[in-house]
């Protein structure tokens, strides 16, 4: 029980990493878009 929690947590962590890291490069590619663009 308690390994399977702690698994799904670093599992969770991962998961919440890759999105912090999407979010950043969404950011940096807009803002490469608005500097073409402007």
């Amino acid at each position: 029980m308690f390994h399977t929690y702690r698994m799904s947590l670093k599992c969770a962590r991962r998961f919440w990493e890759n999105d912090c890291v999407m979010q950043r490069f969404e950011a940096r590619r807009l803002n490469l878009f608005r500097r073409g663009a402007l």
